[in-house]
């Protein structure tokens, strides 16, 4: 099971994949190459980023979720769509020299790379569940960046809820990834994750021994998220 933890800054996903380890522990978090990548090319990032940066990124966290087969246990602290959440605020504020074009290209290289993930869990930005400073990376980024960039996960997860294609190409005979909204706190967050994955670390459902419980279609996931929704005001 190939398995990716995204969402904007400061929202704990280090902390969940640490939890998701210690409940799974056949699970192994990946090298995360991409981050050794900015250190040794000395990249620029976030407001900072540009079209070079955020190509490398990219082709790095592509090549890297390329390693892995599906019968493999492994979880990835970031994904693509990270890489492409990011590409979009850079391209909405016109830095960076990130065009149309780039952005377009950036897309399609996302749409393929999805389809070496099994499950997305997208970790969203809520003031009900905010992060104490404390227990989170020091960062200097301002939370008004730290939202906008949410906001486009926002968008991106709507496709997926709607079953639009401009990311997830739901029609290929490679399908397409879960990509499930976790929130709450510590324990929370597990106990959601419980609601998709065994004890083994497979999707409910998988076994002859399991019940009969499959990840959800996308109607079921709309109607669960309308539901969750409901629950956060």
């Amino acid at each position: 099971m190939r398995i990716a933890v995204c969402g904007t800054a400061n929202q704990g996903k280090s902390t969940f994949i640490n939890d998701f380890i210690k409940t799974w522990p056949m699970y192994k978090r990946s090298a995360g190459k991409y981050r050794q990548l900015i250190k040794d090319q000395n990249l620029v990032i976030n407001k900072n980023g540009d079209k070079n940066s955020q190509q490398i990124i990219l082709d790095s966290l592509i090549d890297e979720a390329m390693e892995y087969k599906n019968t493999d246990y492994v979880i990835h602290d970031r994904c693509c769509l990270d890489n492409l959440s990011y590409t979009f605020w850079l391209g909405a504020h016109d830095l960076g020299e990130i065009n149309d074009t780039f952005i377009q290209k950036s897309i399609l290289l996302t749409r393929q790379a999805l389809h070496f993930y099994d499950i997305i869990f997208y970790i969203p930005k809520l003031e009900k569940y905010a992060i104490k400073t404390e227990e989170r990376e020091q960062r200097e980024i301002s939370e008004e960046y730290i939202t906008e960039i949410d906001n486009f996960f926002r968008v991106i997860h709507d496709t997926y809820i709607e079953g639009k294609e401009t990311i997830f190409e739901f029609s290929s005979p490679d399908g397409a990834p879960a990509m499930i909204e976790i929130f709450g706190n510590p324990e929370e967050r597990i106990q959601m994750v419980k609601l998709y994955l065994d004890e083994d670390g497979q999707t409910l459902g998988k076994k002859s021994s399991d019940t009969l419980i499959q990840l959800p279609s996308i109607e079921e996931q709309a109607d669960i998220d309308r539901i969750i929704a409901q629950n956060k005001k």
